[in-house]
């Protein structure tokens, strides 16, 4: 038994609502061949991945989906970065020190991991955060994510034709574990953060278990899922940034 949120976007007001939409429909964007050089040319003369996805409406995904069709060298995110390791006797995990979000920019992106990690991820018991997804840039985007936030790094892996991301850190797992309270909550952070804090929330988890589609000539956004209280708190968000959905139950 499912249950589904569908979010009609037709007909709602500009601004902030309609920008939630931009937002899950820019990962899906492409750019035309003049736009692809020119986006090449800003990234060799020292524009950041960032600046140039913001000019074009598009993800920092797709940026580097360009640069690597053009075979451009991309530039590392960050110096490199010295962990601290402790190991505990007779297990086989690693404390690794994590860059605790600071600013605006890294709150936000933490909703955005956190979503991700609500709608396809899971935590295991050796303390590691697990996210088995069917497309590459998907996986991509949310390591590139957890590197800027966190400062932690890990590595794609090919399981069952899927791609698979596996973050060992006991101090990143128990931190989620502290904001979602263990039990696949949304986080209060998220439930009295800004309109954006909820906005990156709602892309994380809609790109891990929504889909678009059209009903009656209207654009929606699906959400599939079992537990129906999650999914009615996704409806609470949704509301508190003016966006009406509906719960139906699907046998």
């Amino acid at each position: 038994m499912h249950f589904r949120v569908n979010c009609n976007l037709r007909g709602v007001r500009t601004g902030f609502i309609k920008k939630v939409y931009l937002i899950y429909t820019m990962t899906k964007k492409s750019l035309n061949n003049h736009q692809e050089v020119y986006v090449t040319k800003m990234y060799e003369s020292g524009d950041s991945g960032s600046e140039i996805a913001e000019k074009f409406n598009v993800s920092e995904t797709t940026i580097r989906r360009i640069l690597k069709k053009k075979r451009v060298k991309i530039r590392p995110l960050c110096k490199a970065i010295k962990l601290s390791f402790k190991r505990y006797p007779n297990r086989n995990h690693f404390i690794k020190d994590i860059e605790v979000p600071q600013t605006e920019e890294e709150i936000e992106n933490e909703a955005e991991i956190i979503g991700i990690i609500l709608g396809d991820g899971c935590i295991s018991k050796d303390y590691s955060i697990y996210v088995k997804v069917s497309e590459k840039d998907f996986a991509e985007n949310f390591l590139h994510l957890v590197q800027k936030t966190y400062g932690l790094t890990s590595n794609i892996k090919i399981r069952d034709n899927c791609y698979a991301c596996d973050i060992h850190c006991k101090i990143l797992v128990k931190r989620i574990k502290n904001l979602i309270k263990n039990n696949k909550k949304i986080p209060e952070f998220v439930l009295k953060g800004t309109d954006n804090i909820k906005a990156r929330f709602i892309r994380g988890f809609v790109d891990a278990e929504g889909s678009m589609d059209v009903i009656y000539n209207r654009r929606q956004i699906v959400i599939t899922q079992k537990d129906t209280g999650l999914l009615e708190d996704i409806q609470k968000v949704l509301l508190s940034i003016g966006i009406q959905s509906k719960l139906i139950k699907k046998i």
